[in-house]
Order: C-alpha cells, then sequence, then structure tokens
C-alpha cells in the first residue's frame, strides 16, 4: 500500500501500548466500539446548530459542559487548547497592554501577543529540583503586580506538563482586579475523582482551557473554554474565536466531547475500579524501584496520571530510558529529558496495561547501575524582566542565521524547545546568554528552532536595532 502515514499509524497503534497523549490510547478499552465515527462527521445543516452563534443542540451540550466542570459558560474549541489561548488573549488584551506571563506557558501564547502586540512580563516558575518545573509562587505574582500594577491580567499553566499544581486560590485573590486565565489544558479530568487535584474553575480563575484530548478519551484538538467569571464578556470572546478558529467546526470532535462528558458521568464506579485504583496501587508499588525513582510522594498538589521517572541517580539518561521502552518494550512514551520521563496514564488505561508497565520498570530497575552525573540544566532567569521588544515587532523585524559561538547578547527571534512540551526555553525577544549557548549546545538533537549548517548550530536572531 502507498499510504505511508496511515499505514504507520496502523502498526504502531497496533504494535505499541500508548502511555502518551490522545488519552482515549486508540480505545482499546472499546469505549467506542459500538460507534461509526463518520456518522459523527456532518456540518452546520438544519437542525444541527452552528458552534458560533449556538441555540440548539450544540448549545444544549456545551450547557451540559458547563454544568460538568462548574463553569459559567463552555464554549467547545475543536483547533485545541491553541484556539483558547488565543482567543483569550485576544479578548483581554489590547495593542501594547503588559500581562502578566508565566515563563513556563506554551508557546501558542507567544503567538498571541504577536497577533495583538501586547507586551508580557514573565513570571518564573519555583523547581522541585534541578531537573522538574513546579509551580508558580504567590509571592512572584505579588511582587509582580507590585512592580507593573498597570498589568490587564495573568496568564499561566498549572497544572504544569507534568502535573504541578500551583495555588490558583491565593493567586486568584491577588487578580481580583485583572483578569486571571489559566491553561489547565492537561487537567480536563480533574473532576472525575478526588484523587486528582481541584481544578482551577472551582478556584477562581476567569478564564480555564482544557485539552479533553490530551487526558481524556477525545480525539486531538478536541478542546474547552471555560468562562468562570462576570468579567468575561462571551459574546466579544466568541467573536475572537472565530477570527483564529476554522470557520467549519469538527462535529465529529464535538460530539466526541459530548459523548465522554456523559461517559464519565454514567461510568464513575466503573472508572474507579479499573483506573483509579489500580493507578494508585501503580503508584505505591514504584516507590521500591532501586535506582530510578519517582516524583517525591511529599508533593501533595501533584496529579498522579502524570508518571515522572528520574533517571538522574542511574546510568541511564531520560533519553535511553526511553529509548529502551520504545524499541525493547513497545511503550509510548509523552517525553524524554536528560533526567527523567513523562508517561501519562488516562481512563483508557487498565490494570492490566498499568500492570505491564510496572513490570518494565521493574526489570529495567535491576539492570540499572547506581551512579551520579551533573547533567547540563536549564533554568529560567530569577528575576523579573522584559524582553528586549514585544514579540510582535521582534517576529516582523529583518534577522538572520547566526553561529551560536557568536551569538551572545543577541536578540532571540525564534523561540527554541523541546518538543514536546513546546514549552520555549528561549523565547521570541529574550537574550542570550552563555546558559543558554550552553544548554543548546548540550540537548542540540533534541530542540526544535534552531538549525544545522555545515555542522554547525545556527540561532534565528534579530539585526541590531
Amino acid at each position: 500500500m502507498k499510504t505511508p502515514l496511515y499505514s504507520k499509524l496502523i502498526e504502531y497503534s497496533r504494535q505499541n501500548i500508548s502511555f502518551h497523549m490522545p488519552g482515549h490510547k486508540f480505545d482499546k478499552t472499546d469505549i467506542f466500539k459500538d460507534i461509526n465515527l463518520f456518522n459523527l462527521d456532518a456540518t452546520e445543516i438544519t437542525g444541527l446548530d452552528n458552534l458560533y452563534e449556538a441555540e440548539a443542540v450544540i448549545k444544549d451540550a456545551m450547557d451540559l459542559m458547563a454544568s460538568f466542570y462548574g463553569a459559567k459558560e463552555t464554549v467547545f474549541l475543536t483547533n485545541g487548547s491553541t484556539a483558547g489561548i488565543l482567543a483569550s488573549l485576544m479578548t483581554v488584551c489590547n495593542p501594547n497592554d503588559k500581562i502578566l506571563v508565566a515563563r513556563n506557558c506554551h508557546y501558542s501564547v507567544w503567538n498571541a501577543l504577536v497577533l495583538i502586540g501586547a507586551i508580557p512580563i514573565y513570571i518564573t516558575p519555583n523547581y522541585y529540583n534541578e531537573y522538574l518545573i513546579g509551580e508558580i509562587d504567590t509571592r512572584s505574582v505579588a511582587t509582580a503586580l507590585e512592580k507593573h500594577p498597570d498589568v490587564v491580567g495573568l496568564i499561566m499553566v498549572s497544572p504544569t506538563y507534568e502535573g504541578i499544581v500551583s495555588d490558583i486560590t491565593q493567586i486568584s485573590k491577588l487578580m481580583e482586579n485583572k483578569i486571571f486565565i489559566v491553561d489547565e489544558a492537561h487537567g480536563a479530568h480533574f473532576n472525575i475523582h478526588p484523587i486528582f487535584p481541584t481544578s482551577s474553575i472551582a478556584l477562581g480563575a476567569d478564564i480555564v482551557i482544557h485539552s479533553m484530548h490530551k487526558t481524556l478519551p477525545v480525539l486531538t484538538q478536541g478542546a474547552l473554554l471555560h468562562i468562570c467569571s462576570n468579567k468575561i464578556n462571551s459574546s466579544n470572546l466568541i467573536k475572537n474565536l472565530r477570527l483564529i478558529q476554522t470557520s467549519s467546526p469538527s462535529y465529529l470532535l464535538m460530539a466526541n466531547m459530548d459523548y465522554i462528558r456523559n461517559y464519565i458521568q454514567q461510568n464513575k464506579t466503573q472508572i474507579e475500579n479499573s483506573y483509579i485504583l489500580p493507578l494508585k496501587q501503580l503508584m505505591f508499588k514504584l516507590k521500591s524501584l532501586k535506582n530510578l525513582s519517582i516524583l517525591d510522594e511529599n508533593i501533595s498538589k501533584h496529579d498522579i496520571s502524570k508518571i515522572i521517572i528520574f533517571t538522574n541517580t542511574t546510568n541511564l539518561t531520560g533519553y535511553e530510558l526511553g529509548k529502551i521502552l520504545e524499541i525493547k518494550y513497545k511503550i509510548g512514551i509523552e517525553m524524554a529529558t536528560q533526567s527523567y520521563i513523562l508517561l501519562i496514564s488516562t481512563i483508557s488505561d487498565t490494570k492490566e496495561s498499568l500492570d505491564i508497565l510496572e513490570k518494565i520498570l521493574f526489570e529495567i530497575d535491576i539492570h540499572c547501575e547506581s551512579t551520579l552525573y551533573s547533567p547540563v540544566t536549564f533554568k529560567y532567569k530569577s528575576e523579573l524582566y522584559l524582553p528586549a521588544s514585544s514579540p510582535r515587532q521582534i517576529y516582523y523585524s529583518d534577522k538572520y542565521w547566526q553561529d551560536i559561538d557568536l551569538a551572545e547578547d543577541n536578540i532571540c527571534a525564534q523561540n527554541i524547545m523541546l518538543y514536546p512540551p513546546g514549552i520555549p526555553l528561549v523565547c521570541l525577544g529574550e537574550i542570550i546568554d552563555k546558559q543558554i549557548i550552553e544548554f543548546i549546545k548540550a540537548h542540540r538533537e533534541y530542540l526544535k528552532g534552531i538549525k544545522f549548517e555545515n555542522e554547525k548550530i545556527k540561532i534565528l536572531v534579530v539585526y541590531k536595532f
């Protein structure tokens, strides 16, 4: 067959156990076994409503979703959380407005800032250890507000990609007179069981964005935009969403999200027995790993559906562990770094798949050697700082590819990041320093946003203003 992509996907889905997005895990638990997905792929014909002017079945489905999550209003997104982030920031910000931006936001935030012409004021997250990004500290938000009282609001990520949650309740109190946007893309599953953290929807955020496809059995790009307070004009939000999202929103995705919401509500006991309890047992057993290790159990605000396996006290890097799992054991991982790997579990996992994972990890653990090494790490600058210029100005400026050894003190003209997760390590408008150069050299084969020319690393930089 001359269908390279199709054939590869069929092969991969049949041969691998998925511990990565999307959350349906190729539907090996048969949640959709009786559904013909083609029957759901329609358009805005009579009786099927219109997303941007919803007043019938789509409105009913979104109202049920809002009730399920406890939001004031909910809007379906069929271009992923990216569409929700763009529309939210376009609603909140005008050109030249300042907005607080958590430095570990997804790169779509910078895309929004380019479109709007708004100016980010960065807040740096804490670090759990030398390797793992943690929460946004409430004091950092308070300090930023004192220094920049003219900001229109704050956008931040909670939970982080690895599942660490910030104190949204306290931050929301600080943002009482501003707009508070939470990118909760990885938290769409929080309300299915008390073992998970509480959603920002219930903790004072004004807008919350969910990627259902990341952590629930939903097709890729299925996401939600929740309006949680009277500070947000829903008409303006829909108007801006219409600018950046497709004019033909997928009924397949909207119906998929509607179906899964009802499935969760109707099957909570089954989900607890088939997924929650085996997940708790797995995490308890993984504490007994001798060389590999999991996230410290004292981290109380961590989503345990995110399984983090540290390799920093072994003779393996996270990259090497990831390759062993993928090549030898056919376990699809979500992400690898130098110091750990990330595995995502969802309600599409079963005791069987979790038991297989447990057996494999302990088998690898036995063959690891205990050692210490000092990986080249990267941390965002701890001080609050403004970029060299607005992202929009950088985006439209003259730029060129500079040899990395000559790039120090230049202005970066393109986000440089590990993908996944798509969080800029070096962002548009940031000044390149020695730490950045050292990290890029050490991780060159895993980074997006750089290029290689005659075996040299090149970085896109701005001609001096």
